[in-house]
Parts: C-alpha cells; structure tokens; sequence
C-alpha cells in the first residue's frame, strides 16, 4: 500500500556544488507487449505496443531561482514528458 510519500518531489541541495538542485527520486515505468501470430512455417504477424511513462508519474521542473521576482520558488513546468505510447505491426514471410 503506498502512503502517498511516494508521488512527492522533494528537492534537495548537492554537496558538491551549493547553487544546483537536484530532484531526490524519478519514477518512471516503461512497458512494452508484443504477440506473434503464425500463419505458415516462415510467415508471421508480430503485434507490438510500446507505453512510455505508463503511469504518467510527472517530474517538475526546478524552481525559478531569481531572488527578488515575483516567481522565485515557483515551479512552472515539468521536466519530463507526458505518456507516450506506440503501436506497430511486422509481417515476415
């Protein structure tokens, strides 16, 4: 069961350079399936789907680090991309 911890983005400072952040976790889960269908000894169809980012889990961009504006500490956007999904079809004789 998951205590809902898991969908935070807590950013936190690197030790190696003080003015970078860095996102401390990134989840994403890729998923593929596929299904061959034989018609003859040499001739199959091969059925393919490909889904990026299947949770549709976001990553937010870095806070805007400008101190003094109106939007300092404010997160705009998101750092990856939505979910993606691909299908294909692959005759082979």
């Amino acid at each position: 069961m998951l205590s809902g911890q898991e969908n935070l983005v807590v950013l936190c400072r690197t030790y190696l350079h003080p003015s970078a952040l860095i996102p401390c976790r990134i989840h994403s889960l890729d998923f593929g399936i596929s299904e061959r269908v034989q018609f003859k000894e040499s001739m199959y169809l091969e059925i393919r789907g490909d889904f990026f980012n299947a949770l549709n889990t976001p990553r937010f961009a870095f806070p805007d680090t400008t101190f003094g504006s109106d939007t300092f500490g404010v997160i705009n956007s998101q750092a990856n991309s939505p979910r993606h999904g691909q299908f294909g079809l692959r005759f082979a004789f």
